[in-house]
């Protein structure tokens, strides 16, 4: 059996549905983990990219000629990966690069742009993205979902922007006279709607609140997927300049008529769902298999340093603010002491 080593919370690599077959390992904070011993593992993998910590640990890894990979947990993001600046404020692109051997990434697209780019890259499913009920079609509600991905903004001028389209959906419902109903998480969007809590259907899986509606516009997020696989027309919210990696059968701006958009959404248009049918088979895939294909193909595979990263990543953990320099500290006791004992010498030669 395979030996895995997580750098995160075990639990979390578990919940995602893979590695189940292999003896996996809790993650460890301590950076100091012996060659000797990340030598025992068959695969270390890590999920937070720009992290100093787990990046120095792959670093170890692959000096030590042991596999490495990246995990992927949810469908590939454009502006998360350029315009975050949770991932600025560490000078880095998310996923741009790859340092590790390969990358488990999400969608079909998105591996091949990966391997377009010159990565290695498979293709898995996520547990929390697989089906895990029949598909839902039509409920007869004549009802639509507004939602939005947990993280749907980056900065205050997207957020305006995706308040203000919201609200013309909104208003666009009124005017041909169809329900509606949300689903969000995010409290800064909450307030600046005014939705009430009976209006937020946050309760339950979205599976389950997809029982209750005939069509959903969200931002493009995994549930994107998750939505086009149980027949809902789609509409993507449209607020963003960013290349889109997984396509709706409906696209929502300012620039067009959203009243008109939303009719041929409730006509539930049979090319358009067409579409959106295509875009689920480029997500739900069978994963059997997958575990044995990866360790077949990154046994034949040859470890690559990527000095512009590793150099930013080392830097990056030594300007870390939870780095503690205990050598400078050592040393300025050492100097406090010797001068102390100095002074006292001193003191008592001209006494």
């Amino acid at each position: 059996m395979n030996k895995v080593l997580f750098l995160e919370d075990e639990k979390y690599l578990l919940n995602l549905g893979v590695f189940e077959n292999c003896a996996c390992c809790d993650g460890t904070e301590d950076y100091k983990i012996l060659d000797s011993t990340i030598k025992k593992y068959d695969l270390v993998i890590s999920q937070l990219y720009t992290s100093p910590l787990s990046n120095f640990l792959i670093i170890k890894a692959k000096n030590n000629n042991v596999k490495t990979m990246l995990l992927c947990d949810g469908v590939l993001e454009w502006a998360n990966c350029f315009t975050n600046p949770m991932n600025s404020k560490y000078n880095l692109n998310f996923y741009h690069p790859i340092l590790h051997d390969m990358v488990l990434s999400v969608g079909n697209v998105e591996s091949k742009y990966f391997k377009f780019l010159g990565f290695n890259s498979k293709q898995y499913v996520p547990k929390r993205m697989k089906p895990t009920m029949d598909k839902i079609g039509k409920v007869n509600k004549n009802r639509l979902l507004i939602t939005t991905a947990n993280t749907a903004y980056y900065n205050n001028s997207e957020k305006l922007h995706l308040v203000t389209l919201i609200k013309d959906v909104q208003s666009s419902c009124h005017v041909i006279q169809l329900d509606y109903i949300f689903r969000l998480f995010d409290d800064e969007l909450i307030n600046l709607l005014g939705v009430s809590d009976e209006k937020n259907h946050i309760n339950g899986s979205f599976e389950e609140c997809l029982t209750l509606v005939d069509f959903v516009v969200s931002t493009p997020s995994s549930i994107s997927i998750s939505a086009m696989f149980h027949g809902k027309p789609l509409g993507h919210l449209i607020y963003r300049d960013a290349p889109m990696f997984v396509q709706a059968g409906w696209n929502i701006s300012s620039s067009i008529d959203i009243d008109l958009t939303l009719k041929h959404m409730i006509s539930f248009n049979k090319e358009r769902l067409d579409f959106q049918d295509f875009q689920v088979s480029n997500y739900i895939t069978d994963d059997m298999g997958l575990e044995e294909d990866i360790f077949k193909e990154l046994s034949k595979q040859k470890s690559e340093k990527i000095e512009k990263f590793i150099n930013q990543n080392l830097y990056n953990m030594l300007n870390s603010k939870f780095n503690f320099n205990i050598e400078y500290s050592i040393r300025k006791l050492y100097l406090s002491f010797k001068s102390h004992r100095l002074f006292k010498v001193v003191k008592k030669k001209l006494y």
